[in-house]
């Protein structure tokens, strides 16, 4: 891979730090080597002072006026160290200032001083980190290089704590349903020079134990040779993306009162079983419900009650069926049940136990309580009928034939 071209920026703060660290390592030296012949210089001085017995303030006069040469090169010795720790001050103080004002751009982007600021990144980094998306580069021996920030965030571990570590241990990728890890099948990918897409059921498993659904896509680098030897990920979190598209798919199929299916939505399952190729090999049933005690208790107890009763209706609807079987809302007062799969015997004895349990069943609405009221028509699809509206106009007259009789109304093929 070829080396990556320097800013000039990044080129000039570099050579800016070489220097001042230069004169700095330069100038602690000097000042060494000046405060070492200061010293000796001193230790000269007093060592003639001692020599010399003299008493008195007259004495030691005569003792410092017979070594001026002495006592004039530990003055020159003392300026000149004076003045070579005051450059030294200035430009360590240059220097201080210089990465003060790094950490402070740092802080107010929000960000941090990595070694790349202050010796100069490459532009391809800088474009890296830039990005608001999580970015990877790795080895296709599976170790991994380099995390931009985004990715840092993602995975939950920084930079200098993944470097050189295996991918597997830092990126955990796995397919939701199998749960079996996707990272050699990515590798082999990328070994082959193609580019490989995580799929619509990869998950993340972040160092800190959490399991995100997320989206990407890598592809190799090439070096000036054309060989592959890394490879870099682009990923992103889209958990909660596609919460919201799953919580939209179901408000538009469900009855947001019961959660029960929607007319469309049951109605649209219905017809794609009567077209299904099994439908000629699996009997099916189509059962609709009429809450005929539904306007005695709006009249009575006005809509919070009504709703209130459609609600518990259809909760035990879904508890006396099969888990396989389809509950939907066909109008105000009317639910559909789809028995697939269900021989005409097993049908009828479902169909019976849900009405016996809807006949027992009371509403309780303040001091008053009330005995459901119900209706139902059952219908055997026979495997010569290929539309809907024949099913379904089949379903309300055998409902409409339970109102009359108070009991369960079979419709004759």
């Amino acid at each position: 891979m070829t080396q990556p071209t320097r800013s000039i920026a990044a080129r000039t703060s570099k050579i800016i730090l070489l220097l001042l660290l230069a004169a700095t390592v330069f100038g602690v030296f000097h000042i060494y080597a000046l405060s070492s012949q200061l010293h000796a210089a001193v230790n000269a001085h007093h060592a003639f002072a001692e020599n010399q017995p003299a008493q008195g303030e007259a004495r030691q006069r005569l003792q410092f006026e017979g070594q001026p040469a002495q006592s004039q090169q530990v003055l020159d010795l003392a300026d000149q160290l004076q003045q070579r720790a005051r450059w030294l001050s200035l430009g360590l103080a240059g220097l201080g200032l210089w990465l003060g004002g790094l950490a402070l751009t740092a802080y107010l982007r929000g960000g941090r001083i990595s070694p790349a600021a202050i010796v100069g990144a490459s532009d391809s980094d800088i474009t890296l980190n830039a990005l608001p998306g999580a970015v990877i580069r790795f080895s296709l021996d599976g170790r991994l290089r380099q995390l931009n920030p985004a990715a840092e965030r993602l995975l939950g571990i920084s930079q200098a704590e993944a470097t050189g570590r295996r991918l597997s241990e830092t990126l955990k990728l796995i397919e939701h349903d199998s749960r079996q890890s996707i990272t050699p099948t990515l590798l082999a990918e990328l070994k082959q020079g193609n580019l490989a897409g995580l799929g619509e059921q990869a998950c993340l498993i972040t160092q800190e134990g959490l399991e995100l659904e997320v989206e990407g896509q890598a592809a190799p680098i090439l070096s000036a040779s054309g060989q592959t030897r890394e490879a870099v990920l682009a990923i992103r979190d889209v958990t909660e993306a596609r919460e919201q598209g799953r919580k939209q798919t179901w408000l538009a199929e469900h009855d947001a009162l019961t959660g029960a299916l929607n007319r469309k939505a049951f109605e649209e399952r219905l017809a794609k079983s009567i077209n299904s190729k099994r439908a000629s090999e699996y009997p099916m049933t189509l059962l609709v419900v009429g809450v005929d005690s539904h306007t005695a208790v709006l009249q009575r107890e006005g809509t919070p009650a009504a709703n209130e009763l459609l609600i518990q209706i259809a909760r035990l609807i879904q508890t006396r069926v099969r888990d396989t079987d389809l509950v939907g809302r066909l109008d105000d007062t009317q639910f559909g049940v789809l028995l697939p799969a269900c021989p005409d015997e097993i049908a009828q004895r479902i169909a019976r136990t849900l009405h016996e349990s809807l006949g027992h069943h009371k509403l309780l609405w303040g001091k008053a309580d009330y005995l459901v009221n119900t209706s139902l028509g059952v219908v055997h699809i026979p495997r010569n009928w290929e539309t809907l509206d024949r099913v379904m106009t089949a379903g309300m007259a055998a409902c409409a034939q339970s109102r009359a009789s108070r009991d369960i109304a079979i419709h004759a093929n």
